[in-house]
């Protein structure tokens, strides 16, 4: 498989979805970006959820709550994720 860099293709990087865009890094909350986005574009999913264990930059939840809200969003990469697509969820 030949690669974008070898094939001397424009490189497009956003941070907000675009179906022209090879790669989308975006700084905010995942629901918006969800949101905004059809079913089955996505490739390969990278995330890092909050984990819920006090840390300084995250409120913590009770567990019933942040385990109903990680299932909507994990509910939704699915539903964005192409069918031979990837995910990385650690």
């Amino acid at each position: 498989m030949n690669t974008l860099f070898e094939q001397n293709q424009p490189f497009t990087l956003e941070d907000q979805y675009s179906p022209s865009a090879n790669v989308v890094l975006f700084p905010g909350n995942c629901s918006t970006l969800l949101a905004s986005m059809p079913s089955g574009v996505v490739d390969l999913v990278i995330t890092s959820p909050p984990y819920n264990v006090g840390k300084e930059y995250e409120k913590t939840k009770p567990l019933a709550h942040y385990l109903e809200e990680q299932d909507g969003t994990i509910l939704e990469l699915h539903r964005v994720l192409a069918d031979t697509g990837r995910m990385a969820y650690a």
